[in-house]
């Protein structure tokens, strides 16, 4: 998902007959004020921010409310700005009225002196009068400025979720994602039960922990390797201790042999394959559905490799998969990307994760870069825990800007907090909500009431201590949260 943040266009054109019009707005016929603003703006001050006075403000001459929809970044001073003021018609009067509690409100005579250092803390009232001093406005104006880091990626640490299963204690799990389910299998001692979650396709303005779910013990004729469940299309696979490949129609249910020994399951690609890696002393990928079958890359892991990730390129005629990190048939550890386009397999990455991991979560996400005035995102793998070489947890977060082809370790806002950070072999998926904002844009504008907003949802993991937990975490950027600018 791409939202749209540059800065929006002008909301008012002024004429005798008043009339706005562009791709984002309907068109108004009313007669305007002779004391109406035409535009405001800050002087040019670099000290405050970098291209402050290319800060778009919306006016709203029916509500008489000037402000700008983009807030500033968090902590800029806004305690010394120097308005730009322009009228319809000139003015006879244009003053502006500072409070300050405890003390007499200030005024300033913006005729006079247009170069007044103005504190914007709070509410700014402006009053205009016309030309002939017959008429005048009011209007409030508000300097936005953001109250938390747009960029960080926070949690939902005061109210986590615990995992779909009614033991009160659990051993292990694995949560999987089908098309419109999500799958949470958990084995407390020799019991074990399947948590399901439905309407993950369209969840609206619900949060994945309010949607329908129902929680039931299952049992196996074998001995399930909880760690290898995956899914394809509406299917569940998994394997037993002894490698054999087994798949279920019915939520886990019943289960029925699928006549594969393998040694991991990779997973579904783009719903035309079920792949896995073969036991055996010479691996390979298969195809659970037609026996097809390509040779291992060189140095890429055969288990213990992250959940897939699917891409799709507008240059590319497939979509690639691909899987980070594990362990090799030698034994040894890896940090590489690997990548399956429908045809041949390949390394991707030429600068591998900073530390060979194994068990590591791995998820597509989004980040942003660029100054103030001129932010771009970029698709974003996000790749969080998993174990090193020493069996230590990873407490590292890492991204991929370029899918999978440069790692690096993320900035200090995208790092988890302490809370949840230091774990391996947790699940992680992208799961979209509409929020929805009250309508604070000029009356004469479309106003954007609801927009999509993905969440990562986190799933268990086990910790330095070797449990398992059994929370649900929900986390995004707060830029995402933010009403966007059409």
């Amino acid at each position: 998902m791409i939202r749209k943040l540059a800065i929006g266009s002008a909301v008012l054109l002024a004429s005798a007959g008043f009339m706005a019009c562009n791709s984002s707005y309907e068109v108004v016929e009313e007669t305007v004020s002779s004391a109406a603003v035409r535009a405001f703006s800050l002087a040019k001050n670099d000290s405050v921010m970098a291209n402050l006075d290319s800060v778009f403000f919306s006016i709203d001459l029916i509500k008489g409310v000037i402000f700008n929809a983009d807030s500033l970044p968090k902590g800029t001073d806004v305690t010394h700005l120097v308005p730009v003021i322009s009228t319809i018609e000139g003015a006879s009067s244009i003053t502006m009225t500072v409070q300050r509690p405890g003390l007499s409100d200030t005024t300033y005579t913006y005729k006079t002196n247009t170069e007044d250092s103005i504190d914007f803390t709070r509410p700014v009232a402006l009053n205009v009068v016309s030309p002939d001093g017959l008429t005048s406005m009011n209007y409030t104006i508000y300097v936005n400025v953001h109250q938390v880091e747009p960029d960080s990626l926070t949690w939902n640490l005061e109210e986590g979720t615990r995992l779909n299963t009614r033991f009160a204690t659990i051993d292990a799990q694995r949560t999987v994602r089908g098309r419109d389910c999500l799958y949470t299998l958990v084995r407390s001692g020799q019991r074990y039960s399947m948590g399901v979650t439905r309407g993950i396709a369209d969840m609206g303005s619900k949060l994945l922990e309010e949607l329908p779910s129902s929680v039931a013990e299952v049992s196996f004729p074998f001995t399930p390797d909880i760690e290898s469940l995956a899914t394809f299309a509406d299917e569940l696979y998994i394997l037993d201790t002894a490698g054999n490949l087994y798949r279920s129609s019915d939520s886990g249910a019943t289960w029925t042999a699928a006549g594969r020994t393998w040694r991991s399951i990779i997973g579904d690609y783009d719903g035309r394959m079920m792949l896995g890696i073969t036991a055996g002393a010479t691996p390979a990928i298969e195809d659970a559905l037609s026996a097809a079958t390509w040779p291992l890359p060189q140095g890429m892991a055969v288990e213990n490799f992250s959940a897939p990730v699917t891409y799709a390129f507008s240059m590319a005629s497939a979509p690639q998969m691909l899987v980070t990190g594990g362990r090799t048939a030698a034994g040894a550890l890896t940090g590489h990307t690997y990548g399956f386009d429908g045809t041949s397999w390949a390394r991707v990455s030429k600068t591998a994760l900073p530390v060979a991991l194994e068990s590591l979560t791995v998820v597509p996400y989004y980040t942003y870069g660029g100054q103030w005035s001129s932010l771009r995102d970029f698709k974003t793998l996000v790749a969080m825990g998993g174990r090193d070489a020493r069996g230590a947890v990873n407490d590292t977060t890492y991204i991929s800007t370029d899918y999978g082809y440069n790692w690096r370790k993320a900035e200090q806002h995208l790092q988890l907090p302490k809370q949840i950070s230091g774990f391996y072999d947790a699940q992680a998926y992208v799961l979209s909500t509409t929020l929805d904002a009250p309508v604070i844009v000029p009356a004469i504008a479309k106003p954007i009431e609801s927009w999509p907003c993905p969440y990562i949802y986190l799933f268990g993991g086990v910790g330095a201590d070797g449990k398992t937990s059994d929370m649900m975490w929900r986390g995004t950027i707060n830029r995402l949260t933010f009403k966007p600018i059409e």
